[in-house]
């Protein structure tokens, strides 16, 4: 594997009307080509403002990002962002919605057709591609923001929480789900940063984790993930899975109190 998101000595101060903060401060990280990486450390330590960053949505006050060699400038429909809240358009159906990106991009009638049944039925979503959002509970709608996401065949997933708001239950459902879909959907090797604060979820999902020091945020260690993939539920139960979330644990202790 190579790198194919570089982040070098970015940093971000954001001026407020009494002082400057400075979010993050000479962050470098690379992620590899067809790796899912995520993002842990204290609250408010920059998680978010450096997926921003990636996506092309905020700009750096210094350093720079490139993926795939190139610089970001600004944001590109090969990064797909896939935020906390659900983002689907309440006027649209199921199946309007995952094809909304398709549309964008002029795709053709028969593309559009068969890639939205497809992700629907992929995620889980089969017999309702005709609901409207009101009609469906969070988790669904998550999924329908995971079937739009992968819908456009992006290179580059950003993930800012997007398991956040729901409950244990269903975020785990949705955990083991995400983890089948980057390994069913092979046709092209996806590169994923993935924003957390939950540890259990870091270390089931990624290949590996990097730790974020508090604000302003640096990378403090990046941690190999040693579990094969895909991954199933019960390695969370595992002596190695709880040893590596204590260690994890500890570093983010160390830097302050947290969530977790």
């Amino acid at each position: 594997m190579s790198a194919y998101i570089q982040i070098g000595n970015v940093q971000k101060s954001f001026e407020g009307t009494t002082r400057k903060t400075e979010a993050l401060k000479d962050v470098n990280l690379e992620v590899q080509s067809g790796e899912f990486m995520c993002l842990v450390g204290p609250s408010g330590c920059g998680k978010s403002t450096l997926v921003f960053i990636v996506a092309g949505l905020v700009m750096p006050s210094a350093g720079a990002v490139h993926v795939g060699g190139v610089p970001v400038t600004d944001p590109d429909p090969d990064r797909t962002v896939v935020f906390q809240g659900d983002a689907v358009f309440p006027w649209m159906t199921v199946a309007q919605n995952v094809a909304y990106g398709l549309r964008q991009s002029k795709a053709s009638k028969k593309e559009i057709e068969e890639t939205v049944s497809h992700l629907i039925e992929l995620v889980g979503l089969s017999g309702f591609a005709d609901a409207y959002p009101k009609e469906l509970s969070g988790g669904m709608k998550k999924r329908v923001d995971l079937a739009r996401a992968y819908a456009t065949n992006p290179t580059v997933l950003l993930m800012d929480e997007p398991f956040g708001a729901l409950d244990a239950i269903t975020k785990e459902k949705m955990q083991v789900d995400l983890m089948q879909l980057s390994v069913t959907e092979t046709d092209r090797q996806r590169t994923v940063l993935f924003v957390t604060h939950d540890l259990e979820e870091a270390i089931f999902l990624a290949d590996r984790v990097a730790v974020m020091t508090s604000r302003p945020g640096m990378i403090q260690i990046v941690l190999d993930i040693p579990f094969a993939r895909p991954r199933d539920a019960s390695v969370k139960l595992s002596r190695e899975f709880q040893e590596l979330r204590g260690k994890i644990r500890e570093l983010l202790v160390s830097e302050e109190e947290i969530e977790i």
